[in-house]
């Protein structure tokens, strides 16, 4: 059986209460019913990059390359424990990279 998640129908005759000849519709959802057949999705992966002001155009250029998590650009880490992932843009023979922490 197909549980109903909404009810609506038309209210035309609620404006004459009001001395209103408007045409009206309603809708209503039944969120507790709705949210029994939701799937969670998993939460995204949490990423930090290590910058400059300097750096931080190559931090941002990496970050458009990461799909589906969360990405944050930092120039000091103050919560480690908040990443699943830490990454550091570093200069190596006069170039920047990025490299994981």
């Amino acid at each position: 059986m197909v549980p109903h998640v909404s009810q609506g129908g038309r209210y035309d005759r609620l404006y004459e209460q009001f001395d209103q000849n408007t045409s009206a519709v309603g809708l209503a959802f039944d969120v507790d019913t709705l949210a029994k057949h939701m799937v969670a999705e998993p939460e995204p992966e949490k990423i930090c990059i290590l910058a400059t002001p300097a750096t931080h155009a190559v931090a941002e250029q990496f970050r458009t390359e990461i799909d589906e998590q969360v990405v944050d650009i930092q120039y000091e880490l103050r919560n480690k424990s908040v990443y699943q992932k830490i990454y550091q843009v570093v200069e190596e023979n006069s170039q920047y990279k990025v490299v994981e922490k």
